[in-house]
């Protein structure tokens, strides 16, 4: 298995409501591989959802039907999940439960 070089998708930042990151090219790719670091976060019961959304077009985004996201985080620290290509194009998708704010980055690699 051979990596590739890493790419912050996301800088580390404080990050409320939703948003997503640039898209990924994942051409000649077999996975991605991201890590989600949370550094700190505030507010009453906060909840952080991340997920890997594809494209076939950069129009159109989709999630598939198993859900390639992170187990949602409510504290700090890193986590490293590898997931199938499943088009041409990616990009992660977060969300902030209303009220808090976590601060994070997401970095990628890619392995052919």
């Amino acid at each position: 298995m051979a990596y590739r070089n890493t790419h912050v998708l996301i800088p580390s930042g404080p990050y409320t409501g939703s948003g997503v990151s640039p898209a990924f090219n994942t051409v000649g790719s077999d996975e991605i591989h991201v890590m989600l670091s949370v550094s700190s976060y505030s507010g009453a019961g906060p909840k952080l959802n991340v997920h890997v959304e594809w494209s076939m077009d950069r129009i159109n985004w989709g999630r598939t039907e198993l859900d390639d996201s992170f187990s949602e985080k409510a504290t700090a620290g890193s986590t490293i999940e590898a997931f199938n290509v499943k088009a041409p194009l990616f990009r992660i998708a977060y969300a902030v439960s209303v009220g808090a704010s976590f601060t994070f980055s997401t970095i990628v690699y890619t392995t052919h």
